[in-house]
């Protein structure tokens, strides 16, 4: 398979099963990972409760941050809503007080991006549960779903990898360049996820 027979799977997934753009490349990218996974010789390390790869800033286009509103908005358990409003506050409130104390602090840019990633290096992603399980998993962004590691958490030995299948990369260019198309004559924003959490509705 090439870059276009990706896209033509991602189009014919969109079309069959009424998906947006960025679930349908989410779904396929998934796909083609779970059969390939199953001729490995090695297996990945990763599986539910191991959060190796969560102790980053995770971005995310505006494109993929709507799927995740989304999958909040299906929450109709005013308990569960509760309890997550009390857990992300808290977050999306450590993100604006670290902004407000950065100089010329600019989403989106290069440098600014860089400086945010190693401040919170080593800090748990806003949405990794207490037991190392992501509550978004069904709508996680791109950045997470082509992030693989060959050792188990707390091993100490690396083993973190990135896009280590050819659609891994072509769904994330799918992703960019949706991203392009949906901001028009705007800089395309790809932000940390703290950032999207002012946001949403639910913490407001």
């Amino acid at each position: 398979m090439d870059e276009q027979g990706f896209k033509r799977m991602v189009e014919v997934v969109q079309t069959n099963r009424g998906l947006s753009l960025v679930a349908a490349i989410y779904h396929v990218n998934d796909k083609l990972t779970r059969e390939a996974d199953r001729e490995r010789a090695t297996p990945w390390a990763c599986r539910k409760g191991c959060s190796y790869c969560c102790y980053q800033l995770v971005l995310a286009t505006e494109a993929e941050w709507k799927e995740i509103e989304r999958f909040f908005l299906s929450i109709r358990d005013p308990k569960v809503r509760i309890q997550l409003k009390q857990r992300l506050k808290p977050r999306m409130h450590e993100w604006s007080k670290w902004v407000r104390c950065q100089v010329r602090f600019q989403i989106g840019h290069p440098a600014s991006t860089e400086l945010a990633y190693r401040a919170w290096l080593g800090k748990p992603c806003v949405f990794l549960g207490d037991e190392g399980e992501c509550l978004i998993y069904p709508v996680r962004p791109i950045d997470c779903r082509t992030a693989f590691s060959t050792e188990q958490c707390g091993s100490g030995q690396g083993g973190g990898m990135r896009f280590p299948y050819d659609w891994n990369g072509w769904a994330n260019n799918l992703i960019l360049e949706e991203a392009k198309r949906l901001a028009g004559q705007r800089p395309i924003v790809l932000a940390p996820l703290p950032y999207w959490l002012e946001w949403l509705d639910l913490l407001h």
